[in-house]
């Protein structure tokens, strides 16, 4: 493969019609040199990047992962292949579940340069922030403040294969979020997940998080949708004993207003307007990382002037 115009589209089993949708694509945009990956089923857990795969990547433009998400598998995809990537100044986009529709009529068929001005608006109120609170009728309340933001945006930046971090090269399809770091001491209150939780689904009703200086010190909702939540972040550690004790580890708001709600947590959280937490931190190192949704908050900033600015409105971005 040339390094100029190559692309290596990489699928599970399960997933080879949208893959094989992708190569056609890929040909009639005029890449020139497009190879297809299959990841069996009976190699699966995948928790290593294979030898054979690391050479294809040394000589490709852009990598698409085409998964099932797979918790055991976490590490690899999101770590080791985007790592590879990165040292061989390879993109990479990946698509965690994906449906048919997203090319359709979802977050996927967007307008990306809208996607990519939303989301810069989104980031500068959050970098002008004093402090952020979070509330919805499903009985969310919660402020904290923002440490650090992070652009997730359909299109790649100039600098992103030149950025130390791996992370820049990264995209997801859908795409369209702004991401935050909280900062822990300041994160007290509740956060009630409506929509999709990461490898659950939807549970029946809200499951509410209590915290105090963003650790999780209750939970409630669902007892069997609760179990599975915990048997999935398991498999993402052993390590991990219950649901209590880990810290808050994400902020982050939609901004594709293509996208639309589902089962899925990669498209959801990047419909536009939403709010998903993530919770994995436990002292002061991440053992997994699990995301919930909310599907209709108000988002109220509070700037380093002290005027309010309401960012979202029962769902809507406002700014």
């Amino acid at each position: 493969m040339g390094k100029g115009n190559s692309l290596i589209v990489l699928s599970h089993e399960k997933l080879l019609p949208i893959a094989t949708y992708l190569v056609k694509a890929s040909r009639q945009i005029g890449i020139d040199e497009v190879v297809l990956v299959q990841l069996p089923e009976i190699l699966r857990p995948i928790v290593n990047v294979p030898e054979i795969l690391v050479s294809a990547i040394t000589k490709a433009n852009a990598v698409i992962s085409v998964v099932q998400r797979w918790p055991e598998e976490t590490d690899a995809i999101w770590g080791g292949l985007t790592d590879i990537c990165k040292k061989n100044k390879c993109k990479h986009v990946v698509l965690y579940d994906p449906d048919p529709s997203y090319f359709k009529n979802g977050g996927i068929l967007a307008d990306y340069k809208e996607v990519d001005r939303k989301s810069k608006m989104v980031r500068q109120v959050l970098n002008s922030s004093k402090r952020v609170e979070v509330s919805s009728d499903t009985g969310t309340s919660v402020s904290f403040q923002v440490s650090a933001t992070r652009l997730c945006s359909p299109i790649y930046s100039p600098d992103a294969l030149s950025s130390p971090s791996a992370r820049d090269i990264l995209i997801q399809a859908p795409e369209g979020e702004v991401q935050g770091t909280p900062l822990e001491d300041t994160f007290n209150g509740k956060v009630a997940m409506d929509g999709a939780i990461t490898g659950t689904g939807i549970p029946d009703t809200p499951i509410t998080w209590t915290f105090e200086k963003g650790r999780v010190t209750s939970v409630d909702g669902p007892r069997v949708f609760l179990s599975a939540l915990l048997e999935y972040v398991r498999r993402m550690n052993r390590n991990v004993g219950d649901l209590l004790g880990h810290s808050i580890a994400e902020f982050a708001v939609g901004t594709n207003d293509w996208a639309f709600f589902d089962e899925n947590i990669s498209n959801s959280e990047k419909v536009s307007g939403s709010v998903h937490f993530g919770i994995g931190h436990a002292r002061g190192k991440e053992m997994f990382h699990m995301d919930g949704m909310l599907t209709k908050p108000s988002v109220t900033v509070t700037d380093k002037n002290d005027r309010e600015i309401h960012l979202i409105e029962k769902g809507s971005i406002r700014v």
